[in-house]
């Protein structure tokens, strides 16, 4: 018999997910103890996380849907560079629909980039969102 993997679909118990989330959350629960103005963000590196498909719900709980965080940040590198934007959007989508932040509590980063000098294209999302060096 197989399991089924889709996210949410036995939720985050027995694969690490619901451990992530709790220790996640005492972390941040801690720090606003003693800082109750801390801004609590979340960055998510998708090419990591979501590779294999059913690690999404050991590496992305459910623990860590809207509003656990202030914000939360996505970052594909790997994708944008490589020109994957198929990747991209299915990752992002994939966030999206399992966390459910609204855009207005995202922010997305693509990189880094070390030279001026970018040789491919991407779109109006991907160029707001380099920091060029």
């Amino acid at each position: 018999m197989s399991r089924s993997f889709e996210p949410g679909a036995e939720g985050d118990a027995g694969c690490g997910g619901a451990v992530l989330a709790a220790s996640t959350a005492a972390l941040f629960a801690a720090v606003r103890a003693d800082h109750p103005a801390t801004e609590r963000l979340m960055l998510v590196f998708l090419p990591t996380v979501l590779d294999p498909p059913e690690a999404v719900r050991a590496n992305v709980p459910v623990g860590w849907a809207s509003p656990a965080f202030d914000v939360l940040q996505v970052e594909d590198y790997d994708w944008v560079t490589a020109g994957n934007t198929g990747a991209s959007a299915r990752g992002l989508a994939t966030v999206n629909a399992r966390l459910g932040y609204p855009q207005g509590k995202q922010h997305y980063l693509s990189g880094l980039l070390w030279r001026r000098r970018v040789t491919f294209c991407c779109s109006r999302r991907d160029r707001r969102s380099f920091i060029l060096g």
